[in-house]
């Protein structure tokens, strides 16, 4: 185990260093610097004000994925999910998930396994969205055949969980059954640990049975990812590439995607590297030089990694979490992947 989480974390710098090389290599410090001076600042005010809707949405969608569960305020939610933003941002393996599962398992009283259960499916249509944009984005935007094949791979995975988690929720005794057998060659305590994991995980699934909050959570879905295309677009703005390059809307949406995809590979925290690197290469679709587009990537990194740090920190000195929290937890969700 240990062997294994030393490799996540040199696998994820690694391509870090490899991704911020590729971003680098090309660009033009002072041409850099030349685009930092020139940006207008003021245009940070409506960007915020996108994030505040697009966080406080976030958490509104998760309060909906509890409905089955419990009522919990929005003020736990929204502690627990910026403790978690925090976490990803300075800890390796993603260790934010499996804190915010903690967190909101603690300060609302429910199962841990559970709140993590609310997490995969929130991930789960995070994914969807990703997809549908991409989707709708392919008929007006060709895009590199690497990325094209992400899609594919992607809703390859999401599809294979969504059915997974729908014959969990539809088909309870009948997989669980088949779980048992397929678990069957090894010790009867470890594949009763994992059962017993799995029937914990089924209870954060619960907001499958009730279609009746299926569509006001795609509705608030679509709602954070147009909050995103809105930060994005003021942030190219405040730059003056609209004007320059002549950008519609669909390059923030393109940026978007690039960066969502590029979340998705393994990195340092943060996602230092990928992130920059692919947004560099959404901005390039438009003939957008790398010096101002990596300039543009940067303001975007921090202007995403900072207010969510900040915040992050304060409620997790607040509720007087330990990072070792997490790890327990992500070493219990380990037991049934």
């Amino acid at each position: 185990m240990l062997k294994s989480k030393k490799f996540q974390i040199s696998l994820g710098l690694i391509l870090s260093v490899f991704f911020l090389w590729l971003a680098f290599r090309k660009v033009s410090i002072p041409e850099m610097e030349e685009a930092f001076r020139t940006a207008d600042y003021w245009y940070f005010i409506p960007a915020s004000i996108l994030m505040f809707f697009s966080l406080w949405f976030r958490a509104f969608r998760w309060k909906y994925f509890f409905k089955s569960i419990k009522p919990i305020s929005m003020n736990n939610l929204f502690a627990s999910m910026m403790v978690g933003y925090m976490a990803n941002n300075i800890f390796p393996m993603r260790l934010g998930e499996f804190l915010r599962a903690y967190s909101i398992g603690r300060t609302a009283n429910v199962s841990k396994m559970s709140s993590f259960a609310t997490i995969i499916i929130e991930r789960i249509i995070d994914l969807l969205t990703l997809l549908f944009l991409l989707g709708i984005t392919f008929l007006f935007q060709p895009f590199p055949q690497w990325i094209r094949d992400s899609g594919y791979l992607i809703f390859a995975i999401t599809l294979a969980s969504i059915l997974f988690m729908g014959f969990l929720v539809y088909k309870t005794e009948p997989t669980l059954q088949f779980l048992k057998k397929l678990l069957s060659p090894f010790p009867e305590k470890f594949t009763s640990k994992i059962l017993d994991s799995i029937e914990s995980l089924i209870g954060g699934f619960g907001v499958l049975r009730t279609p009746r909050y299926f569509l006001i959570i795609a509705v608030l879905s679509l709602l954070i990812w147009a909050c995103y295309v809105g930060i994005v677009q003021v942030i190219i703005v405040s730059f003056g590439l609209d004007t320059t390059y002549h950008l519609p809307l669909l390059a923030s949406v393109v940026v978007l995607i690039m960066t969502g995809i590029g979340v998705t590979i393994p990195s340092s925290p943060g996602y230092v590297g990928t992130y920059h690197y692919l947004a560099m290469q959404g901005l390039a679709l438009y003939g957008v030089p790398g010096s101002e587009a990596l300039s543009v990537a940067v303001v975007l990194h921090l202007f995403n990694f900072i207010p969510s740090t900040l915040v992050g920190l304060y409620y997790f000195g607040r509720e007087n979490l330990n990072i070792s929290d997490a790890v327990q937890e992500k070493e219990l969700v380990e037991t049934v992947r």
